[in-house]
């Protein structure tokens, strides 16, 4: 165990991958109740709230922003589409291209799900100062960076 420390194992219970596993965990097991009561997915939530900050958006951008797998997406998409809450538009210089966009009752039942993901968030949040939340977000942004960037090392593209 003295040999696994010394190399940066601080054990289980401060092993970063371990802790933010637990706090992801805990943040989506009420939001997953929350969601189906409005009878969304956790894909289908994550679409609605990328079309809502940027309208528009192709199935690939869609597909790396939810960081979600394209068969998955699109059967979430379809879903959505025959739901009301999203349309495909082709691209008119491409007719093969499509971009998605939030319709209004997709803009509505996106911005209902919103309060009690708001209110989890809230609570987790409870005590923490806004300087630390800042530093927790850069941190959390640089660890992606740094995983992307060693992932295209390795492998010679992105994954």
């Amino acid at each position: 165990m003295a040999e696994i420390k010394e190399a940066g194992y601080p054990g289980q219970g401060h092993f970063l991958p371990y802790l933010l596993n637990r706090v992801v965990l805990k943040l989506n097991i009420d939001f997953q109740l929350d969601l189906e009561s409005f009878g969304l997915t956790f894909t289908q939530w994550r679409v609605l709230a990328f079309l809502h900050e940027n309208d528009g958006l192709s199935i690939l951008a869609l597909s790396e922003a939810t960081v979600t797998e394209a068969s998955t997406l699109s059967r979430a998409l379809a879903k959505m589409e025959r739901r009301g809450w999203i349309s495909r538009v082709t691209v008119a210089a491409d007719r093969r291209s499509a971009v998605i966009r939030l319709q209004r009752s997709g803009r509505d039942i996106f911005q209902k799900a919103l309060v009690p993901a708001m209110r989890i968030l809230e609570a987790a949040l409870v005590g923490m100062p806004k300087d630390d939340l800042r530093r927790l977000r850069r941190s959390l942004v640089q660890i992606e960076k740094n995983l992307d960037k060693a992932r295209t090392a390795s492998s010679g593209h992105p994954r």
